[in-house]
């Protein structure tokens, strides 16, 4: 009986690790629209920006740190490249170990799936 629960347990974490990554290829932009309620105070209702932090319209497929008149860190400048789905993901899960040093105050999602749903969230804003 104990070597099947033990089996059940392992079927169950794998189907749930699939379902999860599965879930984060593609984000649900529905769930992202809720999570960026975090994102908002700073970054506006829209993703228009603020004095706080840079606009966030047309932020998939940008240049990082390359809104005008907006002051980046320079970890972020350094950070440099372009806001790809992937690239923008992993840092909205972990913001300071992606950007060592980035000012910016968001802890991070709270699952990949989560950083996944705020990525196609951001992609409806334009």
């Amino acid at each position: 009986m104990r070597g099947t629960l033990v089996v059940a347990a392992v079927i169950m974490a794998a189907a749930l690790w699939r379902s999860d990554a599965l879930h984060a290829a593609g984000g649900s932009a529905t769930r992202g629209k809720l999570a960026y309620q975090d994102c908002a105070a700073c970054h506006g209702a829209r993703g228009q920006g603020s004095d706080l932090a840079p606009g966030l319209r047309n932020i998939v497929g940008r240049k990082v740190a390359d809104e005008n008149g907006f002051a980046y860190s320079p970890a972020l400048r350094r950070h440099g490249g372009v806001w790809s789905e992937e690239r923008l993901a992993a840092f909205l899960l972990r913001p300071q170990a992606e950007v060592k040093g980035n000012r910016m105050a968001y802890a991070g999602a709270a699952s990949a799936a989560e950083a996944a749903d705020l990525v196609a969230y951001l992609k409806t804003i334009k």
